[in-house]
Protein backbone atom coordinates (compact mmCIF):
# COMPACT_ATOMS: atom_id res chain seq x y z
CA UNK A 1 0.00 0.00 0.00
CA UNK A 2 1.40 3.40 -0.99
CA UNK A 3 1.95 6.31 1.33
CA UNK A 4 -0.58 9.08 1.32
CA UNK A 5 0.81 12.34 0.05
CA UNK A 6 -0.46 15.71 1.15
CA UNK A 7 -0.52 18.37 -1.54
CA UNK A 8 -1.12 22.00 -0.68
CA UNK A 9 -2.47 24.30 -3.37
CA UNK A 10 -3.94 27.76 -3.44
CA UNK A 11 -7.53 28.32 -4.49
CA UNK A 12 -9.40 31.56 -4.98
CA UNK A 13 -12.93 32.86 -4.77
CA UNK A 14 -13.79 35.71 -7.11
CA UNK A 15 -16.40 38.11 -5.76
CA UNK A 16 -17.89 41.17 -7.42
CA UNK A 17 -20.71 43.28 -6.06
CA UNK A 18 -23.12 45.48 -7.96
CA UNK A 19 -24.67 48.02 -5.64
CA UNK A 20 -27.85 50.00 -6.20
CA UNK A 21 -27.94 53.75 -5.96
CA UNK A 22 -28.29 54.84 -2.34
CA UNK A 23 -31.75 56.34 -2.84
CA UNK A 24 -33.02 53.13 -4.50
CA UNK A 25 -31.46 50.53 -2.14
CA UNK A 26 -34.00 48.15 -0.60
CA UNK A 27 -31.34 46.68 1.69
CA UNK A 28 -31.52 43.19 0.20
CA UNK A 29 -28.75 41.04 -1.31
CA UNK A 30 -29.12 38.46 -4.09
CA UNK A 31 -26.20 36.20 -4.98
CA UNK A 32 -25.40 34.43 -8.23
CA UNK A 33 -22.75 31.72 -8.03
CA UNK A 34 -20.77 29.03 -9.79
CA UNK A 35 -17.53 27.16 -9.19
CA UNK A 36 -14.41 27.34 -11.31
CA UNK A 37 -12.89 23.98 -10.55
CA UNK A 38 -13.70 20.56 -11.93
CA UNK A 39 -12.90 16.95 -11.16
CA UNK A 40 -10.18 14.94 -12.91
CA UNK A 41 -11.60 13.43 -16.07
CA UNK A 42 -14.84 15.37 -15.62
CA UNK A 43 -16.57 17.56 -18.17
CA UNK A 44 -14.92 20.79 -16.98
CA UNK A 45 -16.37 22.85 -19.82
CA UNK A 46 -19.82 22.02 -18.47
CA UNK A 47 -18.94 21.48 -14.79
CA UNK A 48 -18.53 24.25 -14.26
CA UNK A 49 -16.98 26.62 -16.82
CA UNK A 50 -20.51 26.99 -18.21
CA UNK A 51 -21.75 28.28 -14.85
CA UNK A 52 -18.84 30.71 -14.48
CA UNK A 53 -19.49 32.08 -17.97
CA UNK A 54 -23.14 32.64 -17.05
CA UNK A 55 -22.17 34.50 -13.87
CA UNK A 56 -19.77 36.71 -15.86
CA UNK A 57 -22.34 37.37 -18.58
CA UNK A 58 -25.01 38.27 -16.02
CA UNK A 59 -22.56 40.69 -14.38
CA UNK A 60 -21.81 42.28 -17.76
CA UNK A 61 -25.47 42.67 -18.69
CA UNK A 62 -26.61 43.91 -15.28
CA UNK A 63 -23.72 46.40 -14.89
CA UNK A 64 -25.73 49.00 -16.80
CA UNK A 65 -29.13 48.10 -15.42
CA UNK A 66 -30.71 50.16 -12.65
CA UNK A 67 -31.26 47.91 -9.64
CA UNK A 68 -32.72 48.26 -6.15
CA UNK A 69 -30.99 45.18 -4.68
CA UNK A 70 -27.29 44.50 -4.21
CA UNK A 71 -26.23 41.64 -6.50
CA UNK A 72 -23.12 39.62 -5.66
CA UNK A 73 -21.50 37.61 -8.41
CA UNK A 74 -19.52 34.74 -6.88
CA UNK A 75 -17.26 32.11 -8.35
CA UNK A 76 -15.76 29.65 -5.94
CA UNK A 77 -12.56 27.64 -6.02
CA UNK A 78 -12.13 24.16 -4.59
CA UNK A 79 -15.81 23.29 -4.49
CA UNK A 80 -15.13 19.87 -5.98
CA UNK A 81 -12.52 19.31 -3.26
CA UNK A 82 -14.91 19.44 -0.34
CA UNK A 83 -16.79 22.73 -0.76
CA UNK A 84 -13.72 24.63 0.43
CA UNK A 85 -14.28 27.92 -1.44
CA UNK A 86 -18.01 28.25 -0.94
CA UNK A 87 -17.78 27.22 2.71
CA UNK A 88 -15.01 29.75 3.30
CA UNK A 89 -17.15 32.50 1.78
CA UNK A 90 -20.25 31.52 3.76
CA UNK A 91 -18.31 31.26 7.02
CA UNK A 92 -16.75 34.69 6.52
CA UNK A 93 -20.03 36.55 5.96
CA UNK A 94 -20.99 39.10 8.60
CA UNK A 95 -24.36 38.36 10.25
CA UNK A 96 -25.71 41.62 8.84
CA UNK A 97 -25.08 40.37 5.29
CA UNK A 98 -26.62 36.98 6.06
CA UNK A 99 -29.76 38.70 7.33
CA UNK A 100 -30.01 40.78 4.13
CA UNK A 101 -29.69 37.85 1.72
CA UNK A 102 -32.97 36.93 0.10
CA UNK A 103 -31.96 34.61 -2.75
CA UNK A 104 -29.12 32.64 -4.30
CA UNK A 105 -29.03 31.45 -7.92
CA UNK A 106 -26.50 28.63 -8.41
CA UNK A 107 -25.36 28.16 -12.01
CA UNK A 108 -24.14 24.59 -12.14
CA UNK A 109 -23.58 22.53 -15.26
CA UNK A 110 -25.71 24.75 -17.48
CA UNK A 111 -23.90 23.80 -20.70
CA UNK A 112 -25.54 20.41 -21.22
CA UNK A 113 -28.82 19.60 -22.86
CA UNK A 114 -29.56 16.22 -21.38
CA UNK A 115 -32.53 17.00 -19.20
CA UNK A 116 -34.69 14.82 -21.42
CA UNK A 117 -36.09 15.00 -24.92
CA UNK A 118 -39.57 15.66 -23.62
CA UNK A 119 -38.41 18.68 -21.62
CA UNK A 120 -40.45 21.66 -22.86
CA UNK A 121 -37.76 24.23 -21.93
CA UNK A 122 -35.07 22.69 -24.12
CA UNK A 123 -33.19 21.14 -21.25
CA UNK A 124 -33.46 23.89 -18.64
CA UNK A 125 -34.66 22.67 -15.28
CA UNK A 126 -34.82 24.14 -11.80
CA UNK A 127 -34.41 22.48 -8.46
CA UNK A 128 -33.72 23.49 -4.91
CA UNK A 129 -31.56 21.77 -2.34
CA UNK A 130 -34.43 21.49 0.13
CA UNK A 131 -36.80 20.25 -2.60
CA UNK A 132 -39.23 23.09 -1.91
CA UNK A 133 -40.39 25.79 -4.29
CA UNK A 134 -39.49 29.29 -3.10
CA UNK A 135 -39.08 32.93 -4.13
CA UNK A 136 -36.29 32.04 -6.52
CA UNK A 137 -38.15 29.23 -8.29
CA UNK A 138 -41.15 31.52 -8.61
CA UNK A 139 -38.96 34.22 -10.20
CA UNK A 140 -37.31 31.67 -12.50
CA UNK A 141 -40.65 30.28 -13.58
CA UNK A 142 -42.02 33.74 -14.25
CA UNK A 143 -38.96 34.73 -16.29
CA UNK A 144 -39.15 31.50 -18.29
CA UNK A 145 -42.79 32.07 -19.11
CA UNK A 146 -42.00 35.58 -20.37
CA UNK A 147 -38.90 34.69 -22.38
CA UNK A 148 -39.63 31.18 -23.69
CA UNK A 149 -43.42 31.00 -23.67
CA UNK A 150 -43.07 27.79 -21.66
CA UNK A 151 -42.87 27.02 -17.99
CA UNK A 152 -39.44 25.93 -16.80
CA UNK A 153 -39.88 22.51 -15.20
CA UNK A 154 -39.27 22.25 -11.50
CA UNK A 155 -37.75 19.05 -10.24
CA UNK A 156 -36.87 17.62 -6.89
CA UNK A 157 -33.66 16.13 -8.17
CA UNK A 158 -30.98 17.92 -10.07
CA UNK A 159 -28.25 16.76 -12.32
CA UNK A 160 -25.49 18.52 -10.46
CA UNK A 161 -22.80 16.03 -9.61
CA UNK A 162 -22.84 17.41 -6.09
CA UNK A 163 -26.08 19.09 -5.00
CA UNK A 164 -24.46 20.02 -1.71
CA UNK A 165 -22.02 22.31 -3.51
CA UNK A 166 -24.50 25.00 -2.62
CA UNK A 167 -22.93 25.42 0.79
CA UNK A 168 -23.38 29.17 0.55
CA UNK A 169 -27.13 28.71 0.57
CA UNK A 170 -26.90 26.11 3.30
CA UNK A 171 -24.93 28.49 5.48
CA UNK A 172 -27.25 31.46 5.33
CA UNK A 173 -30.49 29.85 4.18
CA UNK A 174 -31.81 32.22 1.51
CA UNK A 175 -34.11 30.67 -1.05
CA UNK A 176 -31.78 28.89 -3.47
CA UNK A 177 -32.14 27.65 -7.01
CA UNK A 178 -29.76 25.51 -9.00
CA UNK A 179 -30.11 25.96 -12.73
CA UNK A 180 -28.63 23.01 -14.60
CA UNK A 181 -29.43 22.34 -18.25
Amino acid sequence: MGKAERIEKTSYNVIASLKPKANKDNGQIVTVGAHHDSVPGGPGANDDASGVSAVLELARILAKTPIDTEIRFLTFGSVERGLVGSSFYADSLPNEDVDRMVAHFQMDMIGGRDAGEDNPAGGLIMYTIDRMKNLVTDLGSSAGARTMDVAIPYGQLGRSDNPTNHSVSLAFHPPCLSIPL
